[in-house]
């Protein structure tokens, strides 16, 4: 689980900086990120793993992938640091 996992807002491998270092982390735990339409008209970000959702992100109009995939880095960081859910699919 990536909570368990010791992990930092960036960090390098192999020299090269890597650009979602919380991303990495939670692939590398294992973890899985998602991103395309849900519903048939939400565009979508999601990551999680087998015990936890981090983060579920709703694409701004013209928001890039590379904004979506920064937004979603973030999230997963705020997610573990506040230990909750970043859900901006599901109303409350």
């Amino acid at each position: 689980m990536l909570a368990d996992r010791e992990y930092i807002f960036s960090y390098r491998e192999g020299g090269a900086l890597i650009r979602w270092p919380n991303l990495q982390a939670l692939i590398d735990c294992d973890g899985e990120i998602t991103i395309g339409r849900i519903a048939g008209s939400i565009d979508a970000a999601t990551a999680c793993d087998e015990d936890t959702t981090y983060a579920m992100l709703q694409r701004n109009d013209g928001e890039s992938l590379v904004d979506v995939l920064t937004r979603l880095d973030q999230a997963v960081k705020q997610a573990i640091d506040e230990e909750t859910t970043i859900d901006e699919i599901n109303p409350p």
